[in-house]
């Protein structure tokens, strides 16, 4: 979850509905909102009352008090908080924003951008830290590499597929041919098995995607220390 920076604006969610409330409070939270909630008008103008929020999200049917009623109630103490009214799509209302002097109408069910949309137009976005950008940025590269090193295991596995059946087409041919036998032949065979087996358990590694204990390589490069974890792969499939 994104970190809100201190003075990040503060949203109220009036909303009974429980499935309604987190589907309008997750995207906010996520994107660095501060986020109040209350599930019925009596609840919600106590709040904004007490709290003065920057922002207050209110359903129309609301129980105690609806909507309307908690707009009216709230000019009536001088309360000058934006309201916006979270309204069914099939039952907008024109002139409504401007009649009851409101910041706008936010028609149900709508979309994470429009959402965002439009409290950004009433309260602006939140800043993040550095902190929270550095994090951001190191996610996504973490989900880059890791997308990485699987496409890289699956285009690896593929190759080590034929030249395992490739081998095995040999051997069989060697067999027919006499040559199965010769100390030279079965050498050069069993080094293929023993470096099939090997690039097979490296890749069962990487598909994985683990976190890895990393090494480096020559000129200090950076690499994935697999050795241990081949070694275990390799006895198993000896056993």
């Amino acid at each position: 979850m994104v970190a809100c920076m201190k003075g990040a604006p503060r949203i109220l969610i009036v909303e009974p509905d429980q499935e309604r409330r987190q589907s309008l409070a997750g995207p906010l939270t996520h994107a660095g909102y501060i986020v109040l909630t209350a599930e019925d008008g009596a609840a919600g103008l106590q709040v904004l009352l007490q709290e003065q929020p920057d922002l207050a999200l209110l359903g129309l049917n609301l129980p105690i008090l609806d909507g309307l009623a908690v707009v009216g109630l709230l000019r009536a103490h001088s309360c000058a908080v934006p309201v916006i009214l979270t309204i069914p799509a099939v039952g907008q209302t024109p002139g409504l924003p401007q009649r009851l002097n409101l910041s706008g109408c936010l028609p149900y069910p709508c979309s994470r951008q429009e959402l965002l949309e439009t409290v950004a137009r009433t309260v602006g976005t939140p800043g993040r830290s550095d902190r929270s950008e550095a994090v951001v940025t190191e996610q996504a590269r973490l989900e880059m590499v890791q997308k990485m090193v699987v496409t890289l295991a699956h285009y690896v596995n593929n190759p080590l597929t034929k030249m395992t059946l490739g081998v095995d087409a040999l051997r069989n041919w060697l067999g027919q041919a006499g040559l199965s036998h010769d100390p030279t032949v079965q050498s050069a065979l069993h080094m293929l098995d023993e470096n099939i087996e090997e690039i097979a358990a490296v890749v069962k590694v990487l598909q994985r995607a683990e976190v890895l204990p990393s090494t480096t390589y020559l000129h200090g490069t950076p690499m994935f220390d697999l050795e241990e974890y081949v070694a275990q792969l390799l006895k198993e499939a000896q056993r």
